[in-house]
């Protein structure tokens, strides 16, 4: 709507410029003091507390019914830790130091609220990044972007 304004004042397209963020954006504050201006921004975050999955949600209500305010990052971090750890220890049982980092590293896109981790023989945990946007001024998870497949140049055979 601000868009078409902007296009029949000036009397020609407007292209709008899509604005790139990190996780520091994800605060309802942003919304509030940049209002319009950040509409259709991108950024990314580690967890989203308004994520639609299963595991988000049932954490969230949880996460607020006994804290009485919304989870962060470094609680969602903590509780995927924590699953991960029980889930080896249900189902693996080791018995010494080394078989438990064994059996992390074998960890394999666990499912948690911070997105799918995996270690893949490794001590770092590798993390799906959450892509977020803002539509109609609150925050919301990017739907995935449609990939294109890449062009090669026509050729006539000549040089």
């Amino acid at each position: 709507r601000y868009l078409r304004k902007i296009e029949k004042t000036l009397g020609r397209e407007v292209k709008p410029v899509t604005l790139l963020g990190g996780s520091g954006w994800n605060s309802p504050s942003l919304t509030e003091k940049a209002g319009r201006y950040v509409e259709n921004a991108i950024f990314t975050d580690g967890f989203f507390s308004g994520g639609e999955d299963k595991e988000t949600v049932a954490f969230v209500k949880g996460f607020r019914k006994n804290f009485k305010r919304d989870p962060g990052l470094p609680d969602a971090q903590f509780y995927d830790a924590i699953r991960i750890v029980r889930q080896i220890v249900l189902t693996e049982n080791p018995a010494t130091r080394e078989q438990m980092r064994q059996a992390v590293r074998r960890v394999h896109d666990f499912p948690g609220v911070t997105g799918k981790t995996s270690f893949r023989g490794s001590q770092e945990a590798d993390r799906e990044v959450r892509v977020l946007t803002i539509k109609d001024g609150s925050i919301k998870e990017a739907p995935p972007p449609a990939e294109k497949a890449p062009t090669v140049p026509a050729t006539d055979g000549k040089k």
